[in-house]
C-alpha cells in the first residue's frame, strides 16, 4: 500500500532532516521512494506502472523556502498506527498518527 503525504515546517530550521517511521502495531517499518528517499535499499517494487527503489529512510539535504515537501511513502499491512521520527541538528520530534 501506497501513499502520498504532504510534510511542511511553519519556519525554517538547520537541516538535513532524517524522517524514518514504523508501523506500531505490526513492527514493519514505512519505507519511502522518490527523490528524498535514503538509507538501506530494501528491495524494488512497482507504483503507478513504473519500477521504484523503495528505501527505510527519507532525507531532506536542505531547508529552503516554502517549507513543503511531498512524500511517498509504502507499508505492507495497513494498521493506521505509525510512530514517525523526525531527526535535525539541534532537535528531535517524535511524532505518533
Amino acid at each position: 500500500y501506497y501513499a502520498y503525504i504532504a510534510l511542511w515546517s511553519d519556519k525554517p530550521f538547520n537541516g538535513p532532516l532524517l524522517i524514518r517511521a514504523l508501523d506500531l502495531v505490526n513492527g514493519q517499518r514505512v519505507i519511502f521512494v522518490g527523490q528524498y528517499a535514503a538509507g538501506q535499499y530494501v528491495g524494488s517494487d512497482v507504483l503507478d506502472g513504473k519500477s521504484v527503489d523503495p528505501h527505510l529512510e527519507f532525507v531532506i539535504p536542505e531547508i529552503a523556502p516554502p517549507y513543503a515537501w511531498l512524500m511517498t511513502i509504502g507499508v505492507k499491512n495497513v494498521d493506521n498506527c505509525e510512530g514517525w521520527q523526525f531527526d535535525a541538528p539541534g532537535f528531535s520530534e517524535v511524532y505518533y498518527a
